[in-house]
């Protein structure tokens, strides 16, 4: 059974790096999408039919390594890293905020962990295509329930399949705006 391609909405953690340059530089340079939750390897507990009490149960045992203690709820982490890890299947669009716009990608592979990022805490990742060669698009260009989507406060959002249309159309926008601003 063939699945519609999906929405998600992806916040990147611009952190600088030891050479100058920042996360969400690597990300674009990569051509990876990634996630925090260094303690946690999603793809290797996916591979093995974890469930999202797993994932809950890597987190607290991760969240306890780094020194965190007490009750902590970690539900919308729990649920980020499941949606990242399980629900985005190759083909979807991820929207990447970022200041005053933002990007857009395809997800072309499965997660995987790469385990010298962790000290930037971005070693949960997974290869995309970066679509509009790469270059950030002005949130105005965005319709106001994309809008409204790159809002949302959370690392992670999503499967939005009636926000296809809206993330194809403003792609198209960002073309016809290059192309003006050139001529």
């Amino acid at each position: 059974m063939h699945r519609n391609r999906q929405v998600f909405m992806a916040r990147q953690k611009v952190m600088d790096m030891d050479d100058g340059t920042h996360t969400l530089q690597v990300a674009l340079q990569e051509n990876v999408l990634m996630i925090g939750w260094r303690g946690v390897n999603v793809a290797e507990i996916l591979s093995k039919g974890g469930s999202e009490e797993e994932l809950k149960k890597e987190l607290k045992n991760a969240l306890l390594e780094e020194g965190y203690e007490g009750n902590v709820d970690i539900s919308y982490s729990v649920g980020a890293l499941w949606r990242f890890g399980r629900e985005m299947q190759v083909g979807d669009y991820v929207v990447v905020p970022h200041e005053d716009h933002f990007y857009v990608a395809e997800v072309a592979g499965p997660a995987f962990y790469l385990r010298e990022a962790f000290e930037y805490d971005s070693a949960n990742r997974r290869p995309v295509w970066w679509l509009n060669r790469k270059q950030p698009i002005p949130r105005r260009l965005a319709s106001p329930e994309l809008q409204s989507l790159m809002r949302n406060p959370q690392t992670i959002v999503g499967p939005r399949e009636d926000l296809v249309e809206h993330v194809e159309e403003v792609l198209e926008k960002a073309v016809v705006e290059r192309l003006c601003q050139k001529g």
